[in-house]
């Protein structure tokens, strides 16, 4: 069942395999905003080989469903507003050993899952700093 089924059925259920309504509407509704980094991302993309394109954007949209997975799975925790960017920078440490480790001894699906864990704490970062934060 992918991501948007999942939502879909929590949506219908009021809750779903961990997820609840309000968390699976906020997932779906973050589809725009991929759209609209896809426009630019597009422009950017100009001459690159359909092929290649495919692959990228494939690989860019698995990425992002896994790291919407983890962020809903993660909704009960702290906001990252509210945590020093020193303190994400060590949770950012420690996922890149979780990574290195599914690497070496994990299935591919726990491997895209700690890939997922490193691009959050990234956005996070970036996210803290375009804000402002410290």
């Amino acid at each position: 069942m992918t991501n948007r089924e999942k939502c879909e059925k929590a949506i219908k259920e009021g809750s779903y395999d961990g997820i609840s309504a309000y968390n699976a509407q906020l997932w779906l509704n973050n589809h725009p905003i991929l759209t609209m980094y896809k426009s630019s991302y597009d422009k950017q993309m100009k001459g690159v080989s359909i092929t290649r394109k495919t692959l990228i954007d494939s690989d860019i949209q698995t990425l992002v469903d896994v790291m919407m997975e983890k962020l809903v799975e993660n909704d009960h925790k702290i906001s990252w507003d509210d945590i020093p960017n020193r303190e994400l920078f060590r949770l950012l440490g420690e996922e890149v050993s979780e990574l290195a480790d599914a690497i070496l001894h994990g299935t591919p699906r726990e491997i895209m899952r700690e890939c997922a864990d490193v691009s959050n704490l990234a956005m996070m970062l970036a996210g803290n700093s375009k804000r402002g934060l410290k």
